[in-house]
């Protein structure tokens, strides 16, 4: 098996909390690579993700919405997730069988919105009030760079609402594993 392309992951930027800036920050490090920006939700906004750092050993954490950067290496798409307790550069099929779990209620089962990475980079704006309470104070603490604004409003909600047709194209665990034996 090869060593994963990126480096390792403490060279990039990164917060926790804020998996959308992290993975925009990444791949705007590693433009020069192959990659596409994935946005895991579904309907209502609870994925059961498995081998996530804020959750107890041995137990899903329910996260309304996670992004990964997935980066074509040596023909096969290796999924970096700052996040996971697996391997950064994992295999995407790798990912997916510990990650998700399809016996699992529809409820929490995920869907992915898959993005090329100059779309996300170029699109993607947030002024990160989906982090604060209602009066105000942050929920977690923000990142040291500033917020990502591009042309677009505040838009991060058109890049989790699975049911919008905006950005890429939104598939099953399903059409995700298909992609990964291609």
């Amino acid at each position: 098996m090869n060593p994963p392309l990126l480096k390792s992951k403490s060279r990039y930027l990164y917060t926790p909390y804020y998996c959308e800036e992290n993975i925009w920050q990444l791949a705007a490090a590693v433009k020069e690579v192959q990659c596409k920006v994935v946005f895991i939700s579904n309907i209502n906004r609870q994925c059961a993700l498995w081998h996530q750092r804020a959750a107890a050993p041995g137990s899903p954490i329910i996260w309304d919405y996670h992004v990964i950067l997935l980066c074509l290496e040596n023909g096969q798409w290796t999924v970096y997730d700052f996040d996971t307790t697996l391997n950064w550069g994992a295999s995407l099929t790798s990912y997916l069988s510990q990650t998700f779990d399809p016996s699992i209620p529809q409820e929490f089962q995920p869907r992915f919105r898959v993005i090329a990475t100059h779309i996300f980079l170029s699109e993607f704006s947030s002024d990160r009030r989906h982090m604060q309470s209602k009066n105000g104070d942050w929920l977690q603490p923000i990142p040291n760079w500033p917020a990502i604004k591009t042309e677009s409003v505040h838009n991060l909600d058109q890049f989790i609402d699975m049911d919008q047709d905006s950005f890429g194209e939104v598939v099953d665990l399903e059409a995700m594993r298909r992609l990964s034996t291609n």
